[in-house]
This record gives C-alpha cells, sequence and structure tokens, in this order.
C-alpha cells in the first residue's frame, strides 16, 4: 500500500512538474551561454581574489620575494639560457627587487635587448616571474 501510494505522489508531482515545464516558454540558447560565461567569470574572479590574499606581501624594507618558477618568452634569437645568464639573482629562490631590477636596467641599456618583469601570486605565497625579451631590429643602411 505505501509503494503505491509513493508511486501515485511521484506521479502527481512528476506531471505537476511537466505541466508547469510546458507553460514555461524554452530559453534561447544565448541566455544560457551568456549565464555560463558569467559563472565561469564570477569562479576566475573568485579563485584570483584568493590567491591574492594566499600570496605573501614582499618584504619591503629589503624588496624580496620568493619565486616560485621564472618563464622566460619572446626572444627569437636570445634563448632562455642567456636570459637567466645576464640575471643571476633569478637563480635564487629569494629575489632581490632591486638588484634584479639593476641587472634588467644594464642589459636594457645595451640597446640590443630590453627586457621586462611581470610577477604574478603563486598559490603557495610566492611569485610566478615572467620575463618579456624584446629584441631590436638590427637597421640596415645602404651603402652608397
Amino acid at each position: 500500500m505505501r509503494k503505491k501510494k509513493a508511486a501515485v505522489w511521484a506521479a502527481l508531482l512528476t506531471g505537476a512538474y511537466c505541466s508547469r515545464r510546458a507553460e514555461r516558454p524554452a530559453a534561447p540558447m544565448d541566455a544560457d551561454r551568456s549565464s555560463a560565461e558569467r559563472a565561469i567569470d564570477r569562479v576566475e574572479q573568485t579563485w584570483r581574489a584568493g590567491a591574492d590574499k594566499n600570496a605573501s606581501l614582499p618584504d619591503v624594507k629589503h624588496m624580496n620575494v620568493r619565486v616560485a618558477d621564472v618563464t622566460v618568452m619572446g626572444g627569437v634569437k636570445t634563448r632562455e639560457h642567456d636570459v637567466r645568464a645576464m640575471l643571476p639573482e633569478l637563480a635564487k629562490k629569494t629575489v632581490n627587487i632591486r638588484r634584479l631590477s639593476q641587472e634588467i636596467q644594464s642589459v636594457n641599456d645595451t640597446g640590443d635587448i630590453t627586457l621586462a618583469t611581470e610577477f604574478r601570486p603563486a598559490a603557495d605565497g610566492a611569485y610566478h616571474v615572467t620575463v618579456r625579451v624584446q629584441e631590436k631590429r638590427a637597421t640596415t643602411s645602404a651603402s652608397p
């Protein structure tokens, strides 16, 4: 008897749900896609906010930060090991920002390449460092 009552209630509830569903017009696909995009954006914002909270603040007095990893991007002629050799400060686990800045400035002063760094917080309180290499194009002059 209980099973019959449960089956009847289930049928009634399912039928009521189906009839209500039929009354509503179907949502366009674009609305579903935009709501999914908004949900993804919310998740990314929450994740970034969490990463920013977990990132340790740099030692402002001595300008030291922990480095999780270093990525070198952009060089065609300049290889990654060359950039790492020009910036020995990046070989350390704790980087002194002032020394790194001086090393970058001395490389940039040569005029052959320009280096720029980007520090992004990592999940473990350290920073991901991206070194962008921009090579100067050699100008060719025609001889008379």
